[in-house]
């Protein structure tokens, strides 16, 4: 059995299409993204532990926060 970055590493690409696609991963980038809206402050830095493909590292950014995105599989960066 492989392991989970392996796994996540495997499935990089279309991983991020999901979230275009999936209904599941449209909805997990509204639950985010609304609690970032929510209680993330002007001039927050924002660690995004396990950020996959950075989707919500780049909506962080884009709000002005400082982010940081890390993620153990290196095809997801």
């Amino acid at each position: 059995m492989e392991d989970g970055v392996s796994f996540h590493d495997a499935l990089s690409e279309q991983f991020l299409a999901r979230y275009a696609t999936d209904p599941d991963f449209k909805q997990r980038f509204e639950c985010w993204t609304s609690m970032i809206d929510k209680y993330a402050r002007p001039g927050a830095t924002v660690l995004d532990v396990g950020c996959g493909p950075g989707v919500l590292s780049f909506y962080c950014a884009q709000k002005g926060f400082t982010t940081l995105g890390i993620d153990a599989a290196e095809n997801m960066i």
